[in-house]
């Protein structure tokens, strides 16, 4: 995993940031999901927006043991978005950009000597739709392992949820036990909402077909937590 910007700070330095600076946390948030499902995952320090730093921490990485290089960052459009010329650089590029939000600006290609390649986006709620919903069952098939199943609950809106047509939209959940039934609560939609991770009881996937559901819309949530916390959650 390699983080990226000029912006971003190493973690392990315990800097204090500065204006226009961040400590850099997604190679670690990704790392633990990484380890959670069973695979081996390293991460290096951030490397600058710079095209040929960052080529070489990639063939760095190629060269390595690894089967897979993450890029975190720069799979946008902007001026010191890099990632995908950079995996232009040193294979091919299979897919940029996924009908799902938060996710949207994910890549995918293939590398000259056959290793995967991902570019993930910097917002940490996208970065991890993009490892979870991409990146994993990916994995999974290299690895000739089936990926694991959640647990579902069907559990009814406690308000309504706007959704763009033509996008997958993954929306995180506050779910409680409200009687016999199981109440969601949205929570905040925005990609860089690193607190959603760590609220959130379950997550439902809004179809591209749709506009939105009402307060009261029974949805399939899966579970991001043991079933029998939801008895003990306050929505």
């Amino acid at each position: 995993v390699i983080p990226t910007g000029d912006e971003v700070m190493d973690f392990t330095a315990r800097p204090a940031p500065g204006p226009g600076q961040v400590v850099e946390s997604n190679s670690m948030l990704l790392c633990a999901l990484a380890d959670e499902w069973g695979f081996v995952c390293e991460r290096v320090p951030p490397v600058s927006d710079d095209p040929e730093a960052l080529a070489e921490a990639v063939r760095a990485g190629l060269a390595s043991d690894a089967h897979i290089v993450v890029t975190v960052a720069g799979s946008s459009a902007g001026s010191k978005d890099f990632a995908r010329a950079t995996m232009e650089r040193v294979g091919e590029v299979l897919v940029h950009g996924v009908a799902a939000m938060p996710g949207k600006p994910s890549l995918l290609g293939v590398a000259e000597g056959g290793k995967l390649l991902v570019g993930a986006p910097g917002y940490p709620v996208s970065a991890v739709v993009c490892f979870e919903r991409l990146l994993y069952p990916l994995a999974c098939w290299l690895s000739r392992v089936e990926p694991r199943s959640k647990q579902t609950v069907t559990a009814h809106l406690a308000r309504s949820v706007p959704s763009r047509i033509g996008m997958v939209d993954f929306v995180r959940l506050a779910v409680g036990k409200v009687g016999e039934r199981h109440a969601a609560l949205p929570l905040s939609r925005g990609a860089g909402s690193i607190s959603t991770l760590t609220k959130a009881q379950a997550v439902t996937q809004l179809p591209a077909a749709a506009e939105g559901l009402e307060a009261g819309a029974e949805v399939t949530a899966e579970l991001l937590c043991d079933p029998g916390e939801l008895a003990r959650t306050l929505v």
